[in-house]
């Protein structure tokens, strides 16, 4: 399913004819609006993204696994993913609004997190007991996005080793206004199954997984699996101004094409940090090039929604 979606989103860029978005309904301020063009204005200000997924050798060259490992691990690589990360910083639509959106309807800001792994790390302290911090992606969202504590935070982590902490962080440390499921995301609702990379790894960890359609391979376990598309219908406006962040593991070649589709709900996001899984990228398995991810992501922007690409 996700391959033949992937195609006809294909088609939108430069090959036929071109894939629509949901009908336009125009309002005067952009996030109010599921119109393709709401954010054309903007685009000059876009950080754009890179022709080559980070280092050219690596990209080009990778011969095997190990010569990959040695790319990513390179300062050369780390120096150009950081100075990716702060542009995209730099070019948040949070920071490009001309006015912070009134919420006196009802409408809201919402900030999703899909793939938010660890939410809360504790540190054991010498004089007894632990200190707590946020971490992961949701950290860096509530202490970098523009008035992120005038936000919803809703976050989806199938790994159900992270539920412990929200038990035991401490009110302090605490995210306000979080809303939590230990599930996966997809296009329907189903289970989803949670594979260590390491046969011997232990599932309980947070590190070294990722999602598979079966128990074909490695270590499993299964998961809940929520339809996204579902799930914006029922909890998103379109007054809303929604942020989403998107690392589900290569799941974002059936699921973004679904919402792209003529009728599909993309523009119920106006912006997006989305962690494009292609098989330039050492470690990992994919049947898509960074250039479908380039296609992706233009296509994404021609439906309305303010793209970046996350690390």
């Amino acid at each position: 399913m996700g391959g033949n979606l992937f195609g006809a989103l294909l088609l939108g860029c430069g090959v036929g004819r071109a894939v629509r978005p949901a009908p336009c309904v125009p309002h005067e301020v952009p996030w109010r609006s599921t119109c393709a063009w709401r954010y054309t204005h903007l685009f000059e200000r876009h950080e754009g993204f890179s022709l080559l997924a980070a280092g050219e050798s690596c990209q080009q060259r990778r011969a095997s696994v190990s010569l990959g490992l040695r790319c990513r691990g390179s300062a050369q690589l780390q120096a150009e993913t950081r100075r990716r990360k702060a542009s995209v910083n730099a070019h948040l639509l949070g920071n490009m609004l001309p006015s912070w959106p009134a919420r006196a309807d009802g409408a809201r800001n919402v900030y999703i997190d899909l793939g938010a792994n660890a939410i809360y790390k504790s540190y054991p302290l010498q004089a007894g007991g632990e200190q707590w911090e946020r971490t992961g992606s949701v950290g860096w969202f509530l202490s970098t996005y523009p008035n992120a504590s005038l936000f919803d935070v809703i976050a989806f982590e199938p790994n159900l080793a992270h539920r412990e902490s929200h038990a035991r962080v401490s009110n302090a440390v605490r995210v306000a206004r979080l809303e939590y499921h230990a599930a996966a995301v997809g296009v329907r609702n189903d289970t989803a199954f949670l594979v260590s990379r390491d046969k011997s790894h232990d599932l309980s960890h947070q590190w070294g997984s990722r999602l598979g359609p079966s128990r074909s391979f490695g270590k499993s376990l299964s998961v809940p699996m929520i339809d996204f598309v579902e799930f914006l219908n029922r909890h998103i406006r379109p007054s809303d101004f929604v942020t989403v962040k998107m690392d589900v593991e290569n799941g974002e070649w059936e699921l973004l094409p679904s919402m792209l589709l003529p009728g599909g709900n993309v523009t119920l996001i106006d912006e997006l940090f989305f962690e494009c899984h292609h098989r330039e990228t050492p470690s990992i398995v994919s049947a898509h090039g960074y250039t479908d991810c380039l296609h992706m992501m233009r296509e994404l922007m021609r439906a309305g929604v303010w793209v970046h690409e996350w690390f």
